[in-house]
């Protein structure tokens, strides 16, 4: 346990002294000082000790300090700066006479009184203010450039196959949001120096029900796929509570759909599942006409408050040298269009492809054996592709990390938006052995730890690429988060299947890593700048250097072919076709 630091300020608030005598008219307390209470000789226990008494009507304040220590004028200038603090609070509270906020009730905000009447206005509903984690100052900061922007725009959306009961269902949700502050937030921008996002007490989640029993069935599925694309329209102000909605469709007996829409600034994939489990639970209760009492967990205020505590880190020297060289993001080679504005409606695609079982619990094997995780594994591929394309040794790309830190006592039972994306800088060495190679990659990703929390916009601002580019065109996301077997059971009761999320991201490129027992491989892309084709290719090149990894892992990195088997066959057959003149 760490050993509490002495303090070195005193602080006694005596009382009022005024009816201490009541009405007698012989006593009264002397106006004189008394002078020092102990020998000036005498050791004290405080460096500086501030006493406080009401007497005549006024407050007095006597400061006692060491003038070995301090000056004289440097006592002075501390009081009367408490003095105008302490004549500011009282002008607060006579203004507002009904009940006004003051810098102390937000004290993650560091907000001065000005600044927080400005903020608050007349609002009386406000539970907390604070700033933002390093990834949401960054959606922030992305939403604001490109307002019109689709990414960050996540959308679940599900069937229902059994009866609903809407009431119970609502209140689940309004249960759940109760509970956990950050469903609660909306964020503020406006004349600050900073992002700040404010807490409401109480809000409640837009709930919309909309019938389509007498639709005709052959043209469900039609207007469901309009509805989710005008819903995804529709976006978010993120200056309003709540950043989430709730809708219900009915399509007729025993059929329904749910979509909770919501924007990524809230949750990360590790909440996601946790939320939704919470939400099952209080529905299966209020069903019952039970009252379901689960454990209470850490508001998300609680990891703004450690990431404060850690603010004397000097990340920025870190990332400078980190980053050093790197003078313009790692070129993708596989455009077809020209430049492309932040303005013009992003268009995603998808590709998926997966390992088979004995391909993954190979890799896997190999992976434990030579102590590695098989995310470096994947991120050594992706390296390697990229470099191939590129023609560059050293490429950066980004990389998802949890930031959930394991001295936060509780932390992977909190709700919020943990995760962060810093640069990971790789170079690829043709004439090293993998495995050493890799476990230099794994030792070298872990000096991130201690500066992961950096928001990326102030990252990229230390680097030496031009201000206005990207600091990487692709992200690798690993999806560590645990699938939860209880959340699948409630929802087998519910009646749920076909469940999607749909997330859009600002990256041109994002590999997402499923590590299920057949591990997924999905790329996501823009397609206004990638053709389907060259997708796939690419993604099918990043599953054969995985699958080569593990046949041949003492080869030199240099040895390893993008094209597989099957490629290199389709190769052979189309050099071998006889000439036609």
């Amino acid at each position: 346990m760490r050993k509490r630091s002495k303090a070195e300020v005193s602080f006694n608030y005596l009382g009022q002294f005024d009816g201490v005598l009541g009405e007698a008219r012989v006593l009264r307390i002397a106006q004189e000082t008394p002078g020092p209470p102990q020998s000036p000789k005498m050791p004290r226990r405080y460096l500086l000790e501030v006493v406080g008494i009401v007497s005549g009507g006024r407050l007095r304040l006597g400061w006692t300090y060491n003038g070995r220590i301090h000056k004289r004028e440097t006592i002075e200038r501390v009081a009367r700066k408490y003095t105008e603090m302490l004549r500011a609070l009282i002008r607060s509270s006579v203004l507002h006479t009904e009940g006004g906020y003051t810098p102390s009730d937000f004290p993650l905000a560091k907000l001065d009184q000005q600044m927080l009447d400005k903020l608050c206005g007349q609002r009386r509903d406000i539970e907390d203010i604070y700033p933002l984690s390093p990834l949401q100052h960054g959606l922030l900061f992305h939403t604001l450039y490109a307002p019109q922007s689709a990414a960050y725009f996540q959308q679940f959306h599900c069937e229902l196959n059994e009866e609903l009961d809407q009431a119970a269902f609502l209140r689940a949700w309004e249960q759940v949001i109760e509970r956990h502050p950050i469903l609660r937030s909306s964020f503020a921008w406006e004349g600050l120096d900073g992002f700040l996002q404010i807490v409401s007490k109480k809000v409640s989640a837009p709930h919309r029900i909309i019938d389509w029993s007498e639709a005709p069935r052959d043209k469900l599925e039609s207007c469901f796929e309009s509805f989710l694309k005008e819903d995804r329209r529709n976006g978010f102000d993120l200056s309003k509570a709540p950043l989430m909605r709730l809708t219900t469709i009915h399509g007729g007996p025993r059929r329904h759909w749910f979509v909770w829409s919501f924007h990524h600034i809230l949750l990360d994939g590790w909440s996601t599942p946790q939320l939704l489990k919470e939400v099952f639970a209080f529905y299966e209760a209020n069903r019952r006409g039970e009252i379901l009492k689960p454990e209470p967990t850490r508001p998300f205020r609680d990891y703004i408050a450690w990431i404060q505590q850690g603010e004397g880190r000097a990340p920025k020297n870190f990332w400078r040298e980190y980053l050093k060289g790197f003078y313009a993001p790692t070129p993708l080679g596989l455009d077809i269009g020209g430049e492309l504005l932040p303005s013009q409606d992003e268009a995603y695609g998808i590709e998926r492809t997966s390992l088979t079982f004995d391909e993954t619990a190979a890799l896997k094997s190999l992976a434990r054996r030579q102590q590695l995780t098989v995310n470096t594994f994947v991120q050594a591929a992706w390296a390697m592709l990229l470099s191939r394309y590129s023609g560059e040794e050293e490429v950066l790309f980004g990389i998802v990390v949890s930031s959930r830190p394991p001295a936060l006592k509780g932390v992977e039972a909190m709700i919020g938006l943990f995760i962060n994306t810093i640069p990971l800088r790789v170079r690829v060495p043709a004439d090293e052995p993998l495995t050493l190679w890799l476990r230099n990659l794994q030792l070298r990703q872990a000096e991130l730890r201690d500066y992961e929390h950096t928001p990326l916009v102030q990252i990229q601002g230390w680097s030496d690429v031009a201000r206005g580019m990207p600091l990487f065109e692709s992200v690798l996301v690993y999806e560590n988060y645990p699938s939860d077997s209880s959340l699948r059971h409630i929802g087998s009761r519910l009646g749920i299947r076909n469940v999607h999320v749909i997330e859009n991201t600002s990256y041109p490129l994002t590999v997402e890593v499923l590590p299920d027992k057949e591990m997924g491989l999905e790329l996501w892309y823009d397609s206004r700048r990638f053709d389907p084709s060259s997708v796939i290719r690419m993604l099918r090149q990043l599953k054969n250097l995985l699958l080569q990894m593990v046949e041949r892992p003492e080869s030199l990195t240099g040895s390893f072919s993008l094209a597989g088997d099957e490629e290199l066959s389709e190769l052979s057959r189309a050099f071998s076709q006889p000439e036609i003149n």
